[in-house]
C-alpha cells in the first residue's frame, strides 16, 4: 500500500492505494465557518496516466444523488460526482485496475 499526504492552505488529505482499492480521506485544515457556507459537497477526477502523460480524464460516478437533480432518473444510476457532489470526507474507487497509473 501507498500512502500520500497532501496538504494546502484549504484541505488536508491522504491517499492509500491497494492492488484494486484507492481510498482517499480529507479534512478542512481550517474550521472556519466561511470555507464551508456554500460547499455542496466534493467530486473526484480520475485522469489515468501512461508514460506520464493522461491518455483518460472523466469524473468519478456515485449513486448518491441530489433529490430534485435529474427527477425521473432510477435509483441506484450512476451519476457523476461533478453534477451529483458527494457529502462526506472519504470516497474509495473499487474499480482501480492493477498495473495503472492514476
Amino acid at each position: 500500500m501507498r500512502s500520500q499526504v497532501i496538504k494546502s492552505t484549504l484541505l488536508k488529505g491522504r491517499a492509500i492505494a491497494g492492488t484494486y482499492v484507492v481510498t482517499l480521506a480529507w479534512d478542512f485544515v481550517s474550521s472556519g465557518a466561511s470555507v464551508r457556507k456554500n460547499l455542496l459537497g466534493f467530486a473526484i477526477e480520475r485522469s489515468e496516466l501512461e508514460n506520464g502523460k493522461v491518455i483518460e480524464k472523466y469524473w468519478m460516478k456515485g449513486i448518491k444523488r441530489f433529490r430534485n437533480k435529474d427527477k425521473g432518473l432510477p435509483a441506484g444510476t450512476p451519476v457523476p460526482t461533478s453534477e451529483h457532489p458527494f457529502q462526506s470526507f472519504q470516497w474509495a474507487d473499487y474499480t482501480a485496475l492493477a498495473g495503472k497509473t492514476y
